[in-house]
C-alpha cells in the first residue's frame, strides 16, 4: 500500500512567488494525498492564491506564528480530519518550489530504507539552480550549527553523503508518527536552528535521517537571510541574536540537569568573554546581540527547561550516539582555512601602502629626530623638566594614579573633588617610564617634533601619493609656530594636542570604513578634549560633519564622544554644583599648572604665536636692528601659505581645501573666544586661555588648503611655491626654535624635587607630612599653597581649585594662619599649624619687584618662636615647626587625606568606570581584526575618495576589483604551431 504524502505549505506575503510554488507542487511526477496550506496573516494575494488552489486544508494564523508553530497546527488539524493516519508529511515554504520529480525521489529514498524518518531534498538557488543554498546540517562539539555545503556548484559531487544529522526544514519528508510523538519544532527555535533540533532528537529517538540527493527544492533570497515571526526581514544584529540565542537554547534544552545548570551559569560570564573577542575581531555589532541572547536564554525567554523535560522524555539513545555525525575538530580546521582563504581573496586592496620608506617618511621623521636633539641639548640628560607651565610628575607610579578619578583635589586642605579629565592622559604618559615618570615628559619633549612630523606626513598620505608633498606637510607641520613654543613655555597640554592632531582628523577620513578607525577617533577625541577643553566645541562640529559624510555607516560614529564623556562627566557635574549653568564655562579651563601671561590678540593669534613676543620674533627683530615691526615680517612670511591655501579652494581639489577651511576656521573661532575667556585666577590674577592648541587647529587645516593647492599645479610651479612655503616656515620657526639654545626658553633640566631635600625625604616616608610654601608676589601680594608629601607635581593639579570664585572655609583659615604667622606681633600660632599639619614653612624665591617683601617676611618668620630655621636651597628659606605632628590634627582633613581615590565608592566608581570604557575602545582600536570585516570593507561600492588630491586613485590604492565571473567561460585548449613543436597537446 501506497504510504499518504500531506504536504504542508506554509506562506506569508508570499503572492509574488506562490504561484511558481503551488504550481511546482500540483505537477509532482509523484502527486501527494493532500494539500493542506496554511497564510500566516499576509496582506497581499497570497490567501486569495491559496483559495483559488483548492486545498484539502486552509488555515489563516496570527502574524507573530513561527514556520514551526504553523506546521504544528496544520499537523494537528489534519489529524482532527483523518484521525491520525500514517503517512508523511512533506514541509514546504512560499519560496521552496520543488522540482518536478522532488517528492519521488524522496520517496524512493524511503522505500529502500524502512528505518527512515526523516529526509531531505537539495535546496538550489531559484535564479539559479546550479548553485546549492543547504545541503545538510551538522554541528560542532560546542553546540554551534554548521551547513555541511553551501554556495557551492552543484556538480553531482555530493550524491554519496547519505547520513546526516539534520536537513534544512525546507522540503523536508517527516514521518507523521514522528512528527506527533516529539511535538514538531521546538517552539524556542522560531527562526533558526528548528529543523537541525528536530533531527537531533529523531536520531537520539532511534530514529535515522538521511539525504536525497536526486531531490532538488529551490529557495529564493540569501542564504543569510532571516525572516522574523511576524515575517519581517531581520537586520544584521537581529540575525546575529537569532542564532546565538537557537545555539544556547539548544545547549540547554539537549544536556543533562546537571549540564543545564552548569551550562546556565556560564551564559553571562560566557557573553562578557565572548565580548572582548569580538572586540579583539572588530565585531562590535555582535556585543550586544550576544548579550541580549545569554539573558534571553538564562531568563526563560525560550523555554529551556521545558525543552529539556520534553527532549528527554524521548531519549532512547545516550547523546554520544550522534557524535559521529558531528563536525570533527579536523573538519573545522579545514572548513576555516578554506574560509579564511575565501575571505583574504575577497579582502585584497582594503589595506592602503603608505610606501613610508620608499615615499621619504622615515627621511622626514629622522629630520625631526635631529632637529629635535640640537634644539634641545642642554636637556638632553634631564631626569625631569621644570619652568614655564612645566612640574615633574608623581615619583612614584602609585601615587600618580592616585591623583584620577575622585580624591583629594587640594592637597593641603583636603579639599575632595574629581580628577580633571587631563590627569589620566599624565597618568597613563608617567606609567610608559614607570620606574621614573618624570622622564616620560622628556622623553615627550624629545620626541615631540619627529612624532608630530610623522602624524602630518601620515595625514599627507592618505591625501596624496606624491612624496614631495607628502614630506612638506610633515616639514611644516614640525615647524608650526604653537608647538615650537609650547616647547619653550612648558605648555605639555599644547604639545599633546599639537602631536596628536594629525592622527584625530586622519582616524576621522577613515572612521566611515572600519570600527578600528572609529574606535581611534575616539580615543584621540577623548586625549585632546581632556589636554584642551576649549576645543571640545570644534571637536563635536568636526565630528558631527564626520557623521554626515559617514553615508549608511554613521550610526559607528555615535560612541566617538563616549570616552571623553565618561573622563568629564564628574568634573561636569562638579561645576554644575558649584556655580550651576554658569559653572559649567569653567570645563573649558585649561588642565596643569596655571600660568599667567599676557593675553594674545590681534596679529600674533592669527599667525600663530600664543604668545605676545611673537615667539621671541620681537627682540630678534631690535637685535638685528630691522626697522620693521614682527607682525609686518611674519605676515611676508606667511604669504607663500595664504597663496597655495587661495589656490586649494578655486583648484579642482576644493573638496579637500574645504574640509581644510572648515577645520581652520573652527580653530580661527576658538582663537577668538579663548582670547576673551578668563576661567582661572592666581589669587588675584586672571589667567587667560593659552591660545596655542586652538591654533594649532586652525593651522592644520590651513596647512590642508595649502597641499590641495600644491597638488593642483603643475610639477614646476608646485616646487617652486612649495620650496617657498618650506623655506618661509623654517625662517619663521627660527627664533623658538634657539630659544633652549640661548636659554630663553622657561623649560629647564630639573630634579623630581620641588622642596628641599629634608621635606623630600620625609615626604617620601609620610605623604601627608606638609609643607607651607610663601611666595612674595609683584605689588606687595603674597601666594600660599600648602603643599603635602614630596612637592607639588603636575599631576596633583586641578580646574576646581584655580577656577573657585571665592575661598572656601578652609582656604580662608589658612589666610588667616598665614596672617598670624607672617605679623610682627603675633603669637605662635601652633595649634592651627598642628591642625593643618604643617610641619615646615618654606618662603620661596621672590618675583621680580618683590625682594623688600621678602625680606621683611624672613625676619619674622625668625622672630617667630614655634618656627625653627631649617636652611636654605634653591627652592628657598626653609623653617621647621617646633613639635609638628606628621598628618593634620584636624580629624576631617586628615581622613580625606587618607582616603585617597580609592577611599570612597565615589573614587572607586569613577575609576573603574573610566578605565573600562578607555579599555573597551582600546581593545576596539587596536590593530587586529576579522577577515570578515576587511572582506566586508572590500565589498562596498569603490567611490573616489572625496580628498584624494591625486585624481584618479592609481592602482596601489584601488581595492581590486574581481568582477562577476558568474557567467564567463573559457573556451577549449587549441594547441598553436609553436605548441605543437614544444610537443604540447591535449
Amino acid at each position: 500500500m501506497r504510504a499518504a504524502v500531506t504536504v504542508i505549505l506554509v506562506a506569508r506575503n508570499g503572492a509574488h512567488i506562490l504561484d511558481r510554488t503551488i504550481s511546482a507542487v500540483e505537477a509532482q511526477t509523484r502527486a501527494p494525498e493532500r494539500i493542506a496550506m496554511v497564510n500566516i496573516d499576509s496582506r497581499d494575494g497570497t490567501r486569495e492564491i491559496m483559495r483559488r488552489a483548492e486545498p484539502d486544508l486552509l488555515l489563516s494564523l496570527p502574524e507573530d506564528t513561527g514556520f514551526g508553530d504553523a506546521v504544528r497546527e496544520a499537523a494537528l488539524e489534519l489529524d482532527g480530519l483523518d484521525g491520525g493516519e500514517e503517512g508523511w508529511l512533506w514541509l514546504l515554504g512560499a519560496d521552496n518550489s520543488p522540482e518536478h520529480d522532488a517528492l519521488e525521489q524522496l520517496m524512493a529514498t524511503v522505500e529502500r530504507n524502512p528505518s527512515l524518518q526523516v529526509t531531505g531534498p537539495k535546496q538550489v538557488r531559484r535564479d539559479d539552480p546550479a548553485v546549492i543554498v543547504e545541503y545538510g546540517q551538522t554541528m560542532t562539539n560546542n553546540g554551534a550549527s554548521v551547513v555541511l555545503h553551501q554556495g557551492e556548484l552543484d556538480q553531482g559531487q555530493f550524491e554519496r553523503l547519505s547520513d546526516v544529522l539534520a536537513v534544512g526544514a525546507g522540503g523536508m519528508l517527516v514521518r507523521r508518527s514522528v512528527w506527533r510523538e516529539l511535538g514538531g519544532f521546538d517552539p524556542g527555535l522560531p527562526v533558526v536552528d528548528d529543523a537541525l533540533d528536530f533531527c537531533q532528537r529523531v536520531w537520539l529517538g532511534g530514529g535515522r535521517v538521511l539525504l536525497t540527493p536526486t531531490a532538488r527544492v529551490e529557495r529564493d533570497g540569501n542564504p543569510e537571510t532571516l525572516l522574523s515571526p511576524s515575517g519581517e526581514r531581520m537586520s544584521a544584529s537581529q540575525r546575529i541574536f537569532e542564532r546565538r540565542k537557537a545555539e544556547l537554547h539548544r545547549r540547554l534544552s539537549s544536556s543533562t540537569a546537571f549540564g543545564f545548570i552548569l551550562h546556565w551559569l556560564g551564559l553571562v560570564p560566557m557573553a562578557f568573554l565572548r565580548s572582548g573577542w569580538n572586540l579583539l575581531r572588530k565585531l562590535p555589532g555582535r556585543i550586544i546581540p550576544e548579550f541580549a541572547a545569554a539573558f534571553a536564554v538564562a531568563f526563560g525567554r525560550t523555554g529551556a527547561w521545558g525543552a529539556r523535560r520534553r527532549f528527554s522524555e524521548h531519549l532512547s539513545e545516550p547523546r554520544t550516539a550522534i557524535d559521529r555525525l558531528r563536525t570533527t575538530p579536523a573538519e573545522q580546521r579545514k572548513q576555516r582555512e578554506l574560509r579564511a582563504e575565501q575571505l583574504r581573496a575577497r579582502a585584497q586592496g582594503t589595506k592602503q601602502h603608505v610606501d613610508f620608506l620608499a615615499t621619504g617618511g622615515a627621511w622626514v621623521v629622522l629630520l625631526g629626530l635631529v632637529a629635535s636633539v640640537a634644539m634641545h641639548l642642554p636637556i638632553m640628560d634631564a631626569g625631569a623638566l621644570t619652568g614655564g607651565a612645566l612640574l615633574p610628575i608623581s615619583p612614584d607610579v602609585v601615587e600618580l594614579w592616585g591623583n584620577t578619578g575622585y580624591g583629594v583635589r587640594d592637597e593641603g586642605l583636603g579639599a575632595m573633588g574629581p580628577a580633571d579629565p587631563f590627569t589620566l592622559v599624565l597618568a597613563l604618559l608617567g606609567t610608559v617610564t614607570f620606574w621614573q615618570p618624570s622622564l616620560a615628559v622628556v622623553g615627550l619633549w624629545l620626541l615631540a617634533l619627529p612624532l608630530a612630523g610623522l602624524g602630518a606626513w601620515m595625514l599627507a598620505a592618505r591625501l596624496t601619493a606624491r612624496p614631495w608633498l607628502r614630506a612638506v606637510a610633515g616639514i611644516a607641520w614640525m615647524a608650526a609656530p604653537p608647538l615650537l613654543v609650547a616647547l619653550n613655555e612648558g605648555r605639555i597640554t599644547a604639545v599633546i594636542v599639537h602631536v596628536v592632531l594629525p592622527w584625530l582628523i586622519l582616524a576621522g577620513m577613515q572612521a566611515i570604513e572600519t570600527w578600528r578607525a572609529v574606535a581611534t577617533l575616539a580615543l584621540l577625541s577623548a586625549v585632546v578634549a581632556a589636554a584642551a577643553p576649549s576645543l571640545i566645541p570644534a571637536l563635536v562640529l568636526l565630528w558631527l560633519l564626520s557623521m554626515t559624510m559617514g553615508r549608511a555607516h554613521w550610526r559607528r560614529q555615535l560612541i566617538v564622544p563616549v570616552p571623553a564623556l565618561v573622563l568629564f562627566a564628574p568634573l561636569v557635574v562638579s561645576q554644575f554644583n558649584r556655580g550651576g549653568l554658569a559653572g559649567l564655562l569653567r570645563i573649558f579651563a585649561d588642565p596643569g599648572l596655571a600660568v599667567a601671561s599676557k593675553p594674545v590678540t590681534g596679529p600674533a593669534a592669527f599667525l600663530g604665536f600664543p604668545v605676545v613676543d611673537f615667539g621671541g620674533w620681537v627682540d630678534t627683530l631690535a637685535s638685528a636692528g630691522v626697522a620693521f615691526e614682527a607682525p609686518l615680517v611674519l605676515s611676508m612670511l606667511a604669504v607663500p601659505v595664504a597663496i597655495a591655501a587661495g589656490l586649494g579652494v578655486i583648484s579642482a581639489q576644493f573638496r579637500t581645501a574645504a574640509m581644510g577651511l572648515v577645520i581652520a576656521l573652527c580653530g580661527a573661532a576658538t582663537v577668538v573666544l579663548a582670547a576673551k575667556l578668563e576661567l582661572q585666577s592666581i589669587g588675584q590674577a586672571p589667567v587667560t586661555l593659552w591660545l596655542g592648541s586652538a591654533q594649532s587647529l586652525m593651522l592644520l587645516g590651513l596647512g590642508g588648503m595649502a597641499l590641495a593647492g600644491l597638488a593642483s599645479l603643475r610639477r614646476a610651479g608646485a616646487g617652486i611655491l612649495g620650496s617657498l612655503m618650506l623655506l618661509s616656515m623654517i625662517v619663521t620657526a627660527m627664533p623658538p626654535a634657539l630659544a633652549q639654545t640661548f636659554s630663553t626658553s622657561l623649560v629647564e633640566a630639573g630634579s623630581t624635587n620641588t622642596v628641599p631635600a629634608i621635606v623630600q625625604a620625609q615626604g617620601t616616608v609620610e605623604h601627608r607630612v606638609g609643607t607651607l610654601i610663601l611666595t612674595p608676589s609683584d605689588g606687595g601680594t603674597l601666594r600660599m599653597v600648602l603643599d603635602r608629601g614630596t612637592g607639588e607635581t603636575l599631576d596633583a593639579q586641578s580646574t576646581l581649585r584655580t577656577t573657585a570664585e571665592r575661598l572656601s572655609p578652609e582656604q580662608e583659615r589658612l589666610a588667616s594662619l598665614v596672617g598670624e604667622l607672617v605679623s610682627d606681633y603675633a603669637e605662635a600660632p601652633t595649634s592651627e599649624l598642628h591642625a593643618f599639619g604643617v610641619s615646615y614653612i618654606l618662603l620661596a624665591p621672590a618675583e621680580a619687584d618683590a625682594s623688600d617683601l621678602r625680606m621683611r617676611l624672613s625676619t619674622s618668620l625668625d622672630a617667630n618662636g614655634a618656627l625653627a630655621p631649617a636652611g636654605s636651597s634653591v627652592h628657598g628659606t626653609l623653617w621647621q615647626v617646633s613639635n609638628a605632628t606628621l598628618a593634620p590634627a584636624d580629624p576631617e582633613m586628615s581622613a580625606h587625606l587618607a582616603a585617597g581615590n580609592l577611599g570612597t565608592w565615589q573614587g572607586r566608581l569613577i575609576l573603574a568606570v573610566q578605565l573600562f570604557v578607555l579599555l573597551v575602545t582600546l581593545l576596539l582600536a587596536l590593530p587586529t581584526g576579522s577577515l570578515e570585516a576587511d572582506a566586508a570593507l572590500a565589498e562596498r561600492p569603490v567611490h573616489r575618495r572625496w580628498a584624494w588630491l591625486d585624481g584618479e586613485l592609481t592602482a596601489a590604492h584601488r581595492p581590486m576589483d574581481y568582477g562577476d565571473v558568474a557567467g564567463e567561460r573559457v573556451d577549449a585548449y587549441e594547441p598553436d604551431d609553436q605548441d605543437r613543436e614544444e610537443g604540447i597537446s591535449l
